[in-house]
């Protein structure tokens, strides 16, 4: 059995599926990883739904490899990047996304498994033996249309996450949302169930848009469109064109969106999305920067700026921001603003001797580096050397 793709260990996916056949099972790839092969997008994580084995079984076939039962509630398997799972239904009991009771059924049909998923794209699954399809909701089709599409309405609405899953992928890969799904959403937020959604959880949704997305302000337009304004205040601020290509960093990204916020909105729109307060202090220290950097234009400004940010990550984070909003700026928070052009060894070297002149003659070349923002010895050798033989004379 020879399974054709692209992807990281396929050598060990190959035995595992040899291992289930032999135990009687009946693999299937499915998620993500299904979506990312029609898309020819890259697949890190791979997951499998077997048929035809309890859990105790699937446990079985799998021995040899050392397999983790790492969501025994859920009857899933992990081994290296590989989630194992057999079909379970899930029938919603209480409030949150741990409100289910979970059902396992070895001999679910296909489309049953299937129907229980989110969007019809996440809705396909891979035979690995014959290479075919299984697509009962059309998802295939939906992925060529770019259209973000629910698989079913009544289970759809059990699980809030959804929703801000439906902005993730919406803005990700840049999908047009039918009106049946945009109902499902608003219904959702209406009737007060995000309020169960952990903050990690939102966290995680909202890291994909900043890391993943082609345009993440585009996160927006649909924010509004499902009623989760209220819930994410300041996100009317967030600005068009802004994706991991030209800002790439979810810090910087976030700092540019925070830039557009008023009335300290920007204070409230972090915590709302989860956003840990490690990288809240980060964006909120480049907002910090950037206000000075825009207040001096100059190198001086730059300079502190740069000073302020200190660590070299925060000061590429700085960087991708600055270009994008302020591209005129670039220049002024170059690594190189920080340090003097000229120094005292530059001046002896020149031939001129420590005196009363020489803190005047290095503030006034610092004093025209910053002005002009000079990065380099040859932009100023001139000027020095003028500066120098007056002095001498």
């Amino acid at each position: 059995m020879v399974y054709d793709a692209d992807m990281t260990n396929f050598s060990l996916l190959n035995k595992i599926l040899e291992a289930l056949v032999r135990a009687g099972g009946k693999p299937l790839i499915v998620g993500g990883a299904v979506r990312d092969m029609i898309t020819k997008a890259e697949s890190k994580d791979i997951d499998l739904e077997v048929f035809g084995l309890t859990i105790s079984e699937l446990m079985t076939a799998l021995e040899d490899f050392n397999p983790d039962l790492v969501g025994k509630s859920f009857g899933v398997v992990k081994i290296a990047d590989f989630d194992i799972a057999i079909p379970r239904a899930e029938k919603k009991v209480g409030i949150g996304h741990t409100g289910f009771v979970v059902e396992f059924d070895p001999n679910m049909s296909f489309e049953d498994a299937l129907r229980r998923r989110d969007f019809t794209m996440n809705a396909i699954a891979l035979d690995p033996i014959t290479e075919k399809f299984i697509d009962p909701f059309g998802g295939i089709q939906d992925i060529e249309d770019r259209v973000l599409k629910i698989v079913d309405a009544a289970t759809f609405i059990e699980d809030p996450l959804r929703v801000l899953r439906a902005v993730q992928f919406t803005v990700r890969f840049n999908l047009d949302v039918d009106g049946e799904t945009t109902e499902a959403c608003r219904q959702i937020v209406a009737s007060g169930a995000m309020e169960q959604i952990s903050i990690e959880r939102i966290w995680t949704e909202f890291e994909k848009i900043f890391s993943k997305s082609t345009d993440s302000g585009s996160a927006r337009r649909l924010i509004k469109a499902f009623g989760l304004s209220e819930m994410l205040p300041g996100s009317e601020f967030m600005l068009d064109g802004v994706s991991f290509e030209n800002v790439p960093s979810v810090e910087a990204q976030l700092a540019v969106h925070c830039s557009a916020m008023r009335n300290g909105l920007n204070l409230a729109f972090l915590p709302s999305i989860g956003c840990p307060s490690s990288v809240q202090a980060t964006v909120n220290r480049l907002l910090m920067a950037f206000r000075v950097l825009c207040d001096g234009r100059d190198a001086a400004s730059g300079r502190i700026a740069l000073r302020m940010l200190k660590s070299p990550e925060k000061i590429r984070f700085f960087q991708t921001m600055v270009s994008f909003l302020e591209p005129d700026l670039v220049r002024f928070v170059q690594v190189g603003v920080l340090a003097p052009i000229v120094t005292g060894e530059t001046l002896i070297g020149m031939g001129m001797k420590p005196g009363p002149l020489f803190g005047l003659v290095l503030a006034e070349c610092l004093d025209r580096q910053d002005r002009l923002g000079l990065t380099t010895m040859a932009e100023i050798e001139e000027f020095l050397k003028e500066t120098v033989s007056k002095v001498d004379n």
